[in-house]
């Protein structure tokens, strides 16, 4: 693969380099139909995480980490302190200090917020 970003590629970006870096552009017609393709991979979200190990990414990165998680793959807000202590713990990926980050209210909330944001631009 090309250069490496460490601690801040985000799960789209980590895409367009897989489908950009490889054969997969010549086996699909659009990148829309790689990403939905790859999307059922069980080894997508691993590869991603390995490629960010070993690295201490901004509240923003884990904000966007934490939507994947929920809109892609249909993890519960309640499971997402132990998705977040797994992460950390096996790819070693050092979370923010950011207080309440590990419960499941921090995400309602942040969340929720992110939605509010977006409804209010259109």
């Amino acid at each position: 693969m090309g250069t490496q970003i460490i601690g801040n590629l985000n799960f789209d970006t980590y895409l367009e380099m897989e489908y950009q870096n490889s054969q997969h552009n010549e086996l699909f017609n659009s990148f829309d139909d790689f990403r939905k393709a790859r999307l059922s991979s069980p080894t997508l979200f691993s590869k991603w995480l390995e490629f960010n190990a070993r690295s201490a990414p901004p509240l923003e990165w884990f904000k966007g980490l934490v939507k994947t998680y929920v809109e892609l793959a249909s993890w519960q807000i309640e499971d997402i302190p132990r998705l977040l202590r797994i992460i950390e713990k096996h790819y070693k990926i050092t979370l923010p200090d950011e207080e309440g980050i590990l419960t499941a209210e921090y995400w309602v909330d942040a969340l929720s917020t992110k939605r509010r944001a977006r409804t209010r631009k259109r």
